[in-house]
């Protein structure tokens, strides 16, 4: 691989980690604004090697249980979430059931939907299936000018 595909390669990773980031942040948006208590997972330091040998720490994601992205918690429940686009749905939901976390109808998987009609998709547990789908709008930023 030349240098180009590996520059293209890491922007794209990037790129990829960037929309997750701020998928994340749109998810806890809305359940803030439905009065709950969200808790992201924090990322965590990792130590690699660099090519002289060197340990050099690193700041990686890091998911909750392994599984989840978010933990949200009001007064009448917890739920766990996890994020991500339409196109990978079946990759989280596999990664969810071979974890043999214990999930139950309150955890979900939030699938973003782009385009014109953005919105996630949620896909209730303990099968996350589309045949429990709901649809979540994004709060929309409010504005200072009345």
């Amino acid at each position: 691989m030349d240098n180009e595909a590996k520059a293209q390669a890491k922007k794209a990773r990037l790129n990829a980690a960037a929309k997750g980031r701020r998928l994340v942040q749109l998810a806890k948006a809305f359940l803030e604004a439905r009065g709950c208590v969200v808790e992201v997972a924090a990322n965590q330091i990792r130590w690699w090697k660099n090519p002289q040998g060197r340990m050099i720490p690193r700041s990686v994601h890091h998911d909750l249980f392994g599984v989840w992205d978010l933990l949200a918690v009001s007064q009448a429940e917890r739920a766990f979430y996890q994020v991500t686009t339409l196109s990978e749905v079946s990759h989280r939901r596999e990664k969810i059931l071979a974890a043999g976390f214990p999930a139950d109808p309150r955890d979900a998987i939030l699938a973003w939907v782009g385009g014109r009609g953005r919105h996630f998709r949620v896909l209730r547990g303990p099968d996350f299936t589309t045949a429990s789908a709901e649809r979540w709008e994004p709060v929309k930023e409010a504005t200072d000018a009345p």
